[in-house]
């Protein structure tokens, strides 16, 4: 009876260290995990944020050359017109000058709008890259538990094989 207890005991004692093994195997797993995740995120947010700057240094570069190129037209538009209506008289300068001033508030209204859909892009990429690394942080969290949870079993399956 005692060497049929004792191999009993053996025999537990073997697939307790087969258990604690696979729980050992399966933390690592979870740990490469995790960290293949974690590196993953980072690389995410980091070409994320480098599309974003070249998006906006894009867009920023388009509205330059477009003030630019309105502010060259205008230029000559009043140099022009200012030869043209030397002689001309005092009322018919003024309303040129009226309708420049008009259209210098309307492509600064323009400019304007254009800057403000851009600033709503940004708001909205930076909420989702928001979401997208709260849910990653959730989904690891998710990890820490089920690693604790290992790590409980296998201290319970510990006490058992030292009973």
């Amino acid at each position: 009876q005692l060497e049929t207890a004792h191999k009993t005991l053996c025999d537990k004692n073997a697939q307790l260290e087969t258990a604690h093994k696979t729980l050992r195997d399966k933390n690592a797993q979870l740990e490469n995990s995790l960290a293949t995740k974690d590196l993953e995120l980072k690389n995410a947010l980091v070409g994320k944020d480098l599309e974003l700057k070249k998006a906006l240094a894009v867009q920023d570069a388009k509205l330059q050359k477009a003030l630019e190129a309105k502010d060259l037209k205008l230029k000559n538009a009043l140099a022009g017109k200012d030869a043209e209506f030397k002689g001309a008289l005092a009322g018919k300068d003024a309303e040129l000058k009226g309708a420049l001033a008009g259209k210098d508030a309307e492509l600064k209204g323009e400019l304007m709008e254009l800057k403000g859909a851009l600033a709503g892009k940004d708001l909205e990429f930076k909420g989702a890259l928001a979401g997208k690394e709260a849910e990653l942080k959730g989904a690891l969290a998710s990890k820490d538990v089920e690693l604790e949870k290992a790590k409980q079993a296998l201290a319970g399956k510990d006490v058992e094989l030292e009973k």
